[in-house]
């Protein structure tokens, strides 16, 4: 069994040199710019330019190709530099042990790279990436969500610049229901009382299978219901109202308001869901809008969006807080140029073009009154209050040790296996022998 495991750790190395080392294994545009040209000289009426190279890392897609416009603007203002792409997968599982195999190698083969808010207090405090205190100043912060700027920040020092910020809408049939509710008890009510419209299947669909977004959801449920997982550095998530929020989460999945089918279901499975017309009510992001009223949507047209709802001891809905982020390789040569690229992408005018062709949400407060943003995506400037409000999850060096713990006893939980009391108190003791482990 020791051979088996060194042979795929030996594996997964070397698909990650690979991965960084070729570049145009994995990247659309190979060792080419922005624009296609593949030399490091450019001839311009007979002017040569000599080019200075950023290498810029990212997972998934170009949705709307807003990021190749705006970097297409940015080498057209600065013709002494050349951008190439590294595209990484889609699974951001697949991204983050990626970057940490090649920053714990010293790789200094890309630059900057978009990096998922979890990700920030882990890297940070391995010192994998550069902090941003002397370019990105307190002034330039307070131009961006308070949330976005926490979720970038490592011990009083900024290790990011946001791109995008996220957090999760209840979607619903507003062919169906009138006024989305405001508690559990109201969507269970509605649910009950609507479940034989035509072609409905689901009352109430999540994301719960265990994995992140198993996580996001039950502390939505834990929040909203007057829990907290931390306060003060302290663990504090042993309390009645968390142990409430997560047994109404699975009281809603034992019951027929929802499914035991959302044990299976992520991000998309949830989306096709509903756009299918099978569901009453969805959480899910803000990516699923435009999808959901998408000429091939049978929903199309027949979508409300509200806040989360909140639980019997809740006073404010609080959403996830999701996100990506610029952050600069520590290993980078050319850090101050760099900084010029990141400036760029996630200036005022990058995100009111990421939203509008992109779709994606702006971390900029400013960009919530532009009148292109309004016109566009309404959906988006109706709810500010939602991506302000939302929480992150605990910023921490040792998240994903924090999230695994979760996932166990969340999902032991939902199946019966123990019960919501023992699921907390099994995540309290694991927190504290985390924060134990790693104060020594």
């Amino acid at each position: 069994m020791k051979n088996i495991t060194r042979i795929k750790l030996l594996f997964i190395f070397l698909v990650v040199v690979l991965t960084f080392s070729i570049p145009g294994c994995i990247s659309k545009y190979n060792n080419t710019d922005i624009s296609g040209q593949s030399t490091e000289k450019k001839q311009d009426n007979s002017i040569t330019v000599d080019k200075k190279t950023i290498i810029y890392s990212y997972g998934g897609n170009d949705h709307g190709g807003s990021m190749k416009r705006n970097i297409e603007l940015f080498q057209k203002a600065n013709p002494d530099i050349q951008v190439k792409l590294q595209q990484l997968p889609d699974s951001t599982d697949y991204q983050f042990n990626a970057y940490q195999v090649a920053l714990s190698a010293g790789d200094s083969s890309f630059d900057v790279f978009n990096a998922d808010i979890i990700w920030i207090a882990g890297l940070a405090s391995a010192n994998w990436i550069l902090p941003l205190d002397r370019f990105f100043d307190e002034a330039k912060q307070q131009e961006f969500f308070a949330n976005a700027i926490e979720a970038c920040t490592y011990n009083g020092r900024i290790y990011a610049v946001p791109s995008r910020t996220d957090a999760p809408f209840l979607y619903y049939r507003s062919d169906i229901i009138s006024q989305p509710p405001k508690t559990y008890e109201e969507l269970m009510a509605l649910v009950r009382k609507n479940k034989n419209f035509p072609g409905i299947k689901y009352g109430y669909i999540f994301q719960g299978v265990s994995y992140e977004g198993l996580v996001c959801n039950v502390l939505e449920f834990i929040w909203n219901n007057g829990g907290e997982v931390f306060e003060n550095g302290k663990v504090v998530i042993n309390t009645p109202e968390s142990i409430e929020g997560l047994q109404l989460f699975i009281d809603i999945i034992n019951s027929d308001v929802s499914s035991h089918d959302v044990l299976g279901f992520q991000e998309e499975d949830a989306r096709i869901a509903f756009q299918d017309g099978t569901a009453i009510f969805m959480r899910n992001w803000p990516y699923a809008y435009k999808r959901l009223n998408g000429e091939d949507s049978k929903v199309k047209g027949k979508v409300g969006v509200a806040p989360l709802p909140v639980g019997p001891k809740g006073k404010m809905s609080r959403g996830t807080l999701g996100g990506w982020n610029y952050t600069i390789n520590r290993h980078s040569k050319n850090p101050e140029l760099v900084w010029k690229f990141i400036e760029w992408m996630s200036s005022y005018d990058a995100q009111v073009l990421d939203n509008t062709v992109g779709g994606y949400v702006p971390a900029r407060k400013a960009v919530y009154h532009n009148e292109q943003v309004k016109k566009a995506n309404p959906w988006v400037t109706d709810f500010t209050g939602i991506f302000e409000s939302a929480k992150p999850r605990p910023v921490s060096p040792y998240y994903a040790s924090i999230s695994e713990s979760m996932q166990v006893n969340f999902t032991n939980a939902i199946l019966g296996k123990i019960s919501a009391r023992t699921a907390i108190e099994n995540i309290e003791k694991d927190l504290k022998e985390i924060l134990l482990r790693n104060s020594n």
